[in-house]
């Protein structure tokens, strides 16, 4: 069937046209093909950004555990200090 289309547009085109024809085919579908990798880094951009936010406020989280055992490690120290003395 492929075969029939290419003779067809080789009789109607001439060898020029033609050649300008599958030319402008193989840009379409290289457009095509580039459109769809395109959506499809996308979606992986989108997904990466999702879980870098994720990773984000658990970082958050961590720094606020370490900040609040520093200070009751601080608390802790002095109280002790204090009760020894």
């Amino acid at each position: 069937m492929m075969l029939l289309f290419v003779y067809v547009l080789y009789k109607e085109k001439g060898e020029r046209g033609f050649r300008g024809a599958v030319l402008q085919e193989y840009a379409a579908v290289q457009a095509s093909s580039l459109k769809m990798q395109m959506g499809a880094q996308q979606v992986r951009l989108t997904k990466l950004k999702r879980e870098n936010d994720r990773l984000k406020e658990q970082c958050q989280i961590l720094e606020k555990i370490v900040e609040r055992r520093k200070k009751t490690k601080e608390m802790g120290g002095r109280h002790a200090a204090t009760t020894q003395g």
